[in-house]
């Protein structure tokens, strides 16, 4: 009884140090963490994935560790995600870990041909966190990851926020983690849509940026061909538009923005619009939303949508000399931007519904509360019916700033 009674205490006196070990525990000298993951579409089934490596580095002479250094890449070719990390680590001297896993980059064919199966295997890997950035390549991934050479970010983990923050500022292109895709893929009558990446092949070929910009090439936002010179050959505006887990479809940088208009999550935005007093002359606006979108959606045939938009907007700057400070020609601005506005949002959303058959808006999470049970609102054909929808959107602008300088400038003869 006596030795029972010892064995009891020495069992409970060792388990505090059984449970707190580091026995799987491993030094960063031991790991090659992966930032950005490319993932295409390879022969017979395949995937081609390419890993771009941050490798720590140990702290030399007492001063801090950097957790960065020039990326290094490497592609593989496998069946699977674990088998690729298998393949990946029979040339990487180090551990692959993706706990710093920033971004994933799915190439174009892939996207085309379905994610289901793959996002089913990436999000049981205990290492994919919910709030990995997700983006589609125009091509193919891998060659989206090589070209990319950031401006000013070293960190390639760093840049991939750094554009997520850029798409939540400007609205030019979503920003789309994985929880929330898989979420929309899980719910029915909901699209998604995920950030555009293209190579500016112009730009590619003078990264310098010695050659002048083409005389032909006109203002616009479709990711590829943006008139400019030099800087990252990578372009990011736009989106690729999914129905269920497929690519059907591209939105360019100026209908993504409508979209995220119609959802609510455009903080601050630049946008030109025609001088209604001068049709040779714009002016230039900075957008944000004043609420958040209400939604009144009629469920009869044809179903009815209303969309009310409240948008505050300040003037950035104009070209002809008209003084919309003035109560009388502030209005007229404001009514003018507004219908050019309901015009751009109704395009778009035609286009979304009955072209793509998609509502990544999504439209149908307003009309839950119009059936007594969930199985009524899953078996409604939303979509087919929306397509035939009368669609009424009412921007309501309000000009609220004029910029440093109230007054135009007058010119002395």
């Amino acid at each position: 009884m006596r030795i029972s009674r010892w064995l009891l205490c020495l069992w409970i006196g060792l388990i505090p140090f059984l449970l707190s070990g580091c026995y799987d525990r491993k030094e960063l000298e031991q790991q090659a963490f992966v930032t950005v993951l490319g993932i295409d579409q390879g022969p017979a089934g395949s995937i081609d994935c390419t890993f771009e490596l941050a490798s720590p580095q140990s702290p030399e002479g007492g001063s801090p560790s950097s957790a960065t250094k020039s990326p290094n890449r490497v592609v593989v070719r496998a069946h699977s995600l674990a088998e690729a990390l298998t393949v990946a680590n029979a040339s990487v001297e180090r551990s692959l870990s993706f706990t710093h896993l920033t971004m994933v980059i799915f190439g174009q064919p892939l996207a085309e041909n379905g994610l289901g199966d793959l996002l089913q295997s990436l999000i049981r890997f205990r290492e994919f966190r919910g709030t990995i950035l997700l983006a589609l390549a125009k091509g193919s991934a891998q060659d989206v990851i090589q070209s990319f050479t950031p401006m000013l970010e070293k960190s390639p983990s760093r840049a991939a926020e750094s554009v997520a923050l850029v798409g939540q500022e400007r609205g030019i292109i979503p920003v789309t983690y994985l929880h929330d895709f898989t979420r929309e893929l899980q719910t029915n009558n909901v699209d998604g849509l995920v950030p555009l990446f293209a190579i500016n092949e112009a730009v590619k070929a003078d990264p310098k940026g010695q050659s002048r910009i083409s005389p032909n090439a006109q203002p616009q936002l479709s990711a590829g061909s943006l008139p400019r010179s030099g800087g990252n050959p990578v372009e990011w505006t736009g989106s690729g538009v999914f129905r269920d887990d497929k690519l059907v479809d591209f939105l360019d940088g100026e209908q993504t923005r409508d979209v995220e208009m119609l959802r609510g999550k455009v903080r601050r935005t630049l946008i030109t619009f025609q001088d209604p007093l001068n049709k040779q002359a714009h002016v230039g606006l900075s957008l944000h939303a004043e609420d958040k979108p209400v939604y009144h959606v009629t469920l009869g045939k044809p179903v009815r949508i209303q969309i009310t938009v409240p948008l505050e907007a300040d003037i950035e700057n104009t070209e002809s000399s008209v003084d919309y400070t003035q109560p009388n020609m502030r209005a007229k601005l404001e009514q003018s931007v507004s219908q050019q506005l309901n015009a751009e949002l109704k395009t778009v959303l035609t286009h979304l519904l009955v072209q793509d058959s998609v509502d990544p808006v999504p439209i149908s999470d307003h009309i839950r509360g119009q059936f007594a049970t969930h199985q009524q609102f899953e078996t409604y054909p939303w979509i087919e019916r929306a397509k035939g929808a009368d669609i009424l959107i009412d921007t309501k602008l309000h000009i609220r700033r004029f910029g440093i300088q109230t007054i135009p400038l007058k010119t002395i003869n």
